[in-house]
């Protein structure tokens, strides 16, 4: 490969992944905005958009594609974090801590950018029953 079809290829996966989140918010998948796919993990890339700018916030959400998974994870429960310890007991917080890191996660997986990635919503919806307590 040359020097030149190797930043053409890096060029082109930045450009592709800020085009996917600056149209309609970043709410439509990878595999739509390119070929124009109508899938059932469609929604699912939708729903991770979703749940990752609850979770996130505005300013927490606008910070995804600067950080590795784990590092966004970490950053967003540790916001949740100190929001929730000035009002919580500390045996409550873990919990609701949890509850936040699952919800994050779930988040990321649903927003994965190969669509076979993605959980089914059967999956994703056990996986939030088994969080409450």
């Amino acid at each position: 490969m040359t020097r030149g079809y190797i930043c053409a290829l890096v060029w082109s996966h930045h450009y592709l992944r800020h085009n996917v989140k600056t149209f309609l918010g970043g709410y439509l998948p990878p595999e739509y905005v390119q070929q124009g796919l109508m899938t059932k993990e469609f929604d699912i890339f939708g729903l991770g958009v979703i749940i990752a700018k609850l979770m996130a916030g505005r300013e927490g959400y606008s910070k995804i594609d600067d950080m590795k998974e784990k590092m966004f994870i970490k950053h967003v429960h540790g916001n949740w974090r100190k929001k929730m310890r000035a009002t919580l007991p500390p045996r409550q917080l873990e919990v609701y801590c949890e509850q936040v890191k699952t919800c994050i996660q779930i988040a990321l997986e649903c927003m994965k950018r190969e669509r076979q990635e993605r959980p089914a919503i059967q999956s994703i919806v056990s996986r939030l029953e088994q969080t409450e307590y």
